[in-house]
């Protein structure tokens, strides 16, 4: 396993013999294009590699993609001594309370919603040589979705509003259809 992530090889992208991409986080030069980081990924000295739970979903304006090379990716964080392992995706912030938890990510960045779900790690296995991590939580919180509802602007004064109910209704009929397919 390599920066905590689930995959069972490295990777290099070259052209020429030139190295252009690694699969390590805390390369800043391994970063995509933001136009295209559905997930929010971060790469540089304080990312690491994390669990992806589902295919991310990008919703900009009428136009819906779905991210489709997705498992794992690389996520800013940070190791509090009260908190333990937190994960930050633009400004914010997700606590990890206990190994293998599922985030659930919804955040409006650059003028696009971002929907996916991240799998925490284990604080012991991040930030153990940083910091105490607390003890995992006997009676975790309850998910932390939300019903924020989130108006993303669109060309010529028009915009999408996207809740949790419209999320909830496209995630059910994308299953449907991957199921059909697959």
């Amino acid at each position: 396993m390599a920066d905590y992530c689930p995959y069972h090889q490295e990777l290099e992208w070259e052209s020429d013999s030139d190295i252009i991409r690694t699969s390590h986080c805390n390369n800043p030069n391994n970063a995509p294009d933001s136009r295209y980081s559905f997930s929010l990924e971060h790469y540089g000295d304080s990312a690491v590699c994390v669990e992806q739970g589902v295919a991310w979903i990008k919703q900009q304006c009428n136009l819906i993609s779905t991210q489709h090379q997705w498992g794992s990716g690389c996520y800013k964080h940070f190791c509090d001594a009260d908190r333990g392992l937190v994960l930050q995706l633009g400004d914010e912030e997700y606590q990890c309370f206990y190994k293998d938890q599922i985030l659930f990510i919804r955040i409006e960045h650059n003028d696009a919603l971002h929907e996916g779900s991240l799998v925490c790690p284990s604080c012991q296995e991040v930030c153990g040589d940083q910091i105490v991590c607390p003890v995992e939580e006997l009676n975790p919180p309850p998910d932390n979705r939300t019903s924020k509802v989130y108006v993303i602007p669109c060309v010529a004064g028009a915009t999408m509003i996207s809740d949790s109910l419209f999320s909830s209704i496209f995630r059910t009929i994308l299953l449907i259809f991957l199921m059909v397919i697959l």
